[in-house]
């Protein structure tokens, strides 16, 4: 995906770049999204627990533990964009079986991979330079991969 199609799904989510709406993320929250993909997560035996913050989220933000280890998977309520992290917050590049399991079900529910170098690309929202990262996931002031 690129930055522009991300631009106007967040415009269409917000209702504005300028001005934005955050009132559709505790909507979104309630509706509690992707549980049928976290449903085919937890049948591989792999423990889920919800961590999302509404106070600081845009996505569900789910621990997972899974047989070689622990990851954290953000789910975007702004548009079907997901991102593993390791527990220490860096892109979660493991080819282990249990995480290409994960991004097996997130591509088999259509939901994209999102790419982390494009993820600090920075918009102006809300009259801020602001990484896409913030807008999507969650808006903590740094980025969790950059320490």
């Amino acid at each position: 995906m690129k930055v522009d199609e991300l631009k106007h799904a967040i415009a269409a989510k917000y209702k504005s770049l300028e001005t934005p709406n955050f009132s559709f993320i505790a909507k979104a929250a309630a509706l509690r999204p992707y549980e049928d993909m976290l449903d085919s997560i937890r049948s591989l035996g792999y423990l889920v627990k919800d961590n999302t913050d509404l106070n600081e989220d845009a996505c569900r933000s789910l621990l997972i533990v899974h047989s070689e280890g622990s990851c954290v998977l953000q789910v975007s309520f702004v548009l079907p964009i997901a991102i593993l992290l390791t527990i220490d917050g860096q892109p979660e590049m493991s080819q282990s079986e249990s995480v290409n399991q994960i991004r097996s079900i997130l591509s088999a529910y259509g939901i994209e991979q999102g790419n982390y170098k494009l993820l600090e690309e920075p918009i102006a929202f809300d009259g801020e330079s602001t990484p896409l990262y913030r807008i999507l996931f969650s808006r903590i002031d740094r980025l969790p991969w950059q320490n």
